[in-house]
C-alpha cells in the first residue's frame, strides 16, 4: 500500500526540516567559540595539557581535577598537534557537542519510534544555552554527555536485541563515560533501575549483566531550573500549549509507556539521589554542570510534551515553534550581542591583565593576585611550593611571557583565622618592595591595596583599571620616585 499524500507531505517536511536544525545546532557551537574569556576551571585544564609528557598531564590530572586524566589527553592530543589557546582546548568539547546532536536524534527514535518527536528533540537540544555553554567549555562535561546519550542509546538496542556487538559497545562506552567524568556514574545506577523494574532482580544478576559492571570496574581499577530552557520560552511555549489544547495521555501503547518510564526514571532517580546526598552532607550538587546528565531527559519530555496537541495539521508544531522562536530571540541572540557567542560569558580578562603587567611591569616588581582557585588556601601551610603556584597562578601565568622576571605570590582563596597569618606574611613581603601589583576582583584586590595603603605608605598609580572582573593596579611606595 503507498503512503497517503499527507503521509509523504510530512516526510518531505522532516527531510529538509531536520537537517537544517542540525545545521542550526552546529552553527550555534561553533560560532566564535573561541571568542569568550575562557573562564577559571578552564585555565585548570590549560594548565594540566601544558604539562610536557602524557605522563605529566595524566598527573596533573589526577591530583587537581579529581577524574581520571581521560578527557585531559584528548585535549592534549589536540594541542599537541594545533597548539595552545582557546580555540585548540575547546575544540574537542565544540566536536563532542555536535555529535550529540545526531545521537539525540537517533535516541529519541528509540525511545518513541515517532519521526516528529525526534526532530523536535533535536530542535530543542540544538537551542539550549547550556548546551552550547558546555559545548564552548574545555572541561570534560561535553564528552560526559555525548557518551551518555551513547550508553543509554546502546542500552535500549541491548535490551531488546542482547547481541554481544550491542553488549560490548554499550560496555565500553559506559566505562568511558565513568572515565569522563565520575559523577555521570548516576547513568549506571539508572540503567540498573530499569533492568530491575522490566525484568526483576533475577534478570539483573544473569550473566549478560554482570558482565557490564565487572568490565567496567576492571577499567576504572586500572587507573561520580535554568538550564534547561530560557524561563520566558518556557512559559510561552506552555501558555501556546495550552490555548492548542493537550490531548489527554495514553499509556496504553507500549511504546509511548515505555519510552516516558524510562526518561521519567532518567530524569528523577539521579535528582532524588544527589538531594539526598546534598540533605545528608550539607553540601549543594545541583550546579549544571554536576546534573548535566539528566538535561536530555528532560529536554526529550519536553520536546514529547509540545507535540502532545489534539490537532493534527500545522497548530501540531505552533507550541514548538513558539518554543524555538522565544528561545533565540530572548536568549541566545541577546547573548551574541553581550559575549560574541550564543551563550553567557563572563568577561574575567585575565589575558589583559598580563599583558598590561608584561608592558608596564618591572624586573623585580612584586605581582599579588587572586584567582579563586579553592587549592589557594593550601598556601597557608606551604607557602613555598612552586608546583601549587604553578597551577593557582596558570590564568595569569598563562598569558605572560615564558622568561618574565616577576615574583609571584597568591592570595588565598578565604580569608579566616587559617589564613590570616599568611595573608600577614604577604604584606610584610609586600612592604620590602617599592613597587607591588594586585590583580584580581575588586573585592580581594581593594582589600589587599587597603592594607599597603593604611601600613605602609603605599600609594596606587592611576591609569591601569580595566572594565573586566579581573583588574591589575599598581602600588608604588610614597617617596620611592618609582
Amino acid at each position: 500500500m503507498e503512503p497517503s499524500v499527507p503521509e509523504e507531505s510530512a516526510n518531505s517536511r522532516i527531510r529538509w526540516i531536520l537537517p537544517t536544525c542540525f545545521c542550526l545546532g552546529v552553527f550555534l557551537r561553533i560560532y566564535n567559540f573561541w571568542g569568550p574569556n575562557l573562564w577559571l576551571d578552564e585555565y585548570g585544564t590549560w594548565w594540566v595539557v601544558s604539562g610536557s609528557t602524557w605522563a605529566e598531564v595524566a598527573e596533573r590530572a589526577i591530583k587537581t581535577q579529581g577524574q581520571s586524566p581521560f578527557y585531559y589527553l584528548i585535549v592534549k592530543l589536540f594541542t599537541r598537534m594545533f597548539g595552545e589557546g582557546s580555540f585548540q582546548l575547546r575544540l574537542p568539547s565544540v566536536i563532542f557537542g555536535i555529535l550529540t546532536l545526531f545521537v539525540a536524534f537517533r535516541l529519541a527514535m528509540q525511545l518513541f519510534h515517532d519521526q516528529t518527536v525526534a526532530l523536535t528533540s533535536v530542535a530543542v537540544f540544538s537551542v539550549n544555552e547550556q548546551l552550547i555553554w558546555f559545548s564552548q567549555n574545555a572541561r570534560p562535561y561535553a564528552l560526559a554527555l555525548f557518551l551518555t546519550l551513547v550508553s543509554f542509546l546502546f542500552f535500549l538496542h541491548f535490551l531488546q536485541s542482547r547481541r554481544l556487538r550491542d553488549g560490548t559497545v554499550y560496555t565500553v562506552t559506559t566505562a568511558l563515560l565513568i572515565y569522563s567524568h565520575f559523577l555521570f556514574a548516576w547513568v549506571v545506577v539508572i540503567q540498573v533501575v530499569v533492568v530491575t523494574l522490566r525484568f526483576g532482580w533475577r534478570e539483573l544478576s544473569s550473566k549478560c549483566w554482570l558482565l557490564v559492571p565487572n568490565i567496567v570496574q576492571s577499567i576504572q581499577a586500572s587507573a561520580l531550573a535554568r538550564g534547561f530552557a530560557d524561563p520566558w520560552a518556557l512559559v510561552l511555549a506552555t501558555f501556546t500549549l495550552l490555548a492548542v489544547g493537550i490531548k489527554p495521555i495514553d499509556l496504553r501503547p507500549s511504546p509511548t509507556r515505555e519510552g516516558l518510564l524510562f526518561l521519567l526514571a532518567w530524569l528523577i532517580i539521579p535528582l532524588a539521589g544527589i538531594w539526598t546526598a546534598a540533605t545528608i552532607i550539607g553540601v549543594s550538587f545541583f550546579e549544571a554542570r554536576y546534573i548535566l546528565f539528566v538535561y536530555p531527559a528532560a529536554l526529550y519530555l519536553w520536546a514529547w510534551l509540545m507535540l502532545h496537541v489534539k490537532h493534527a495539521n500545522w497548530l501540531r508544531w505552533l507550541p514548538a515553534g513558539v518554543f524555538l522562536a522565544a528561545t533565540l530571540s530572548i536568549s541566545l541572540i541577546p547573548y551574541l550581542f553581550e559575549t560574541g557567542a550564543f551563550r553567557h560569558s563572563e568577561r574575567l580578562g585575565w589575558d589583559q591583565a598580563a599583558r598590561t603587567l608584561a608592558a608596564a611591569g618591572r624586573p623585580g616588581d612584586l605581582v599579588v593576585f587572586y584567582s579563586a582557585f579553592i587549592e589557594a588556601d593550601l598556601f597557608a601551610q606551604r607557602p613555598q611550593d612552586t608546583y601549587l603556584l604553578s597551577y593557582v597562578g596558570w590564568p595569569l601565568i598563562a598569558h605572560l611571557p615564558p622568561n618574565h622576571s616577576f615574583t609571584l605570590v597568591s592570595l588565598p582563596l578565604l580569608q579566616n583565622e587559617r589564613t590570616d597569618p599568611y595573608i600577614k606574611s604577604l604584606e610584610i613581603r609586600a612592604a620590602k618592595h617599592d613597587r607591588v601589583w594586585v590583580i584580581g576582583p575588586d573585592k580581594q584586590r581593594e582589600y589587599f591595596n587597603d592594607k599597603l595603603i593604611s601600613q605602609f605608605s603605599f600609594h596606587p598609580v592611576p591609569g591601569y583599571l580595566s572594565d573586566n572582573i579581573i583588574k591589575a593596579s599598581l602600588l608604588v611606595r610614597s617617596g620611592s620616585g618609582s
